[in-house]
């Protein structure tokens, strides 16, 4: 039975479980081992569904499922929980980490391409200038690691220029294309996360009236 565990703030204990039969059947929620409640089937999962935490506050929990992608959605009090797809924490390292892998594959298959003439992947395009590529993609993941809007932005603009003279070079696969275009996604995903964790610092740096 697939099943996940995640704390209720950052740092925190993962005291939440929630659990599932097959294809998201029979979802079961527990906290510190105590039954909160049931979600018989798939729809009742992505119409949502919310419960009453011992503490008084509400958990919210929701199947949202997109063209690429599918996210259990888990809010507390309208706040995602750590570690949940919905955690900007999570989203932008999900970002980096699609940059990470794109710069260590172009600086790794372009030196080989052009220190041994590995003909093979001279044929898929890798040479010394997809080296260059690869070292300033992770350096612009280490940025966007660090909440760089304008590194995040920067590598965006690059990977569709890429993407482009792929498709007008014919140098490109259905699959690979699709694998591009979720690579795309998770970037994009990582504009709102660094948003969100800016906005997230300045309220906790308000200072409220008689404190």
């Amino acid at each position: 039975m697939p099943s996940q565990k995640f704390a209720l703030e950052q740092g925190g204990n993962k005291r939440l479980e929630i659990s599932w039969k097959g294809l998201w059947k029979n979802i079961t929620i527990r906290m510190d081992d105590l039954l909160i409640g049931v979600i018989p089937n798939q729809k009742e999962l992505r119409e949502g569904r919310e419960f009453k935490l011992l503490d008084g506050t509400a958990l919210h929990i929701q199947l949202v499922q997109g063209l690429a992608s599918s996210e259990l959605r888990v809010l507390r009090d309208g706040a995602p929980l750590p570690g949940t797809g919905s955690d900007p924490r999570m989203r932008l390292k999900q970002a980096y980490g699609v940059l990470y892998f794109i710069g260590a594959l172009n600086l790794l298959a372009g030196a080989l391409a052009g220190l041994f003439r590995i003909h093979f992947l001279q044929e898929l395009g890798f040479g010394w200038i997809s080296a260059g590529f690869g070292i300033i993609f992770l350096l612009l993941a280490f940025l966007v690691q660090k909440q760089s809007l304008v590194a995040l932005w920067t590598a965006i603009l690059l990977f569709c220029v890429d993407i482009l003279l792929s498709l007008l070079g014919g140098g490109f696969t259905v699959p690979n294309l699709l694998m591009r275009i979720l690579f795309l996604i998770l970037m994009i995903g990582g504009i709102r996360a660094i948003k969100d964790l800016k906005e997230e610092r300045n309220n906790s740096g308000l200072i409220l009236p008689g404190q």
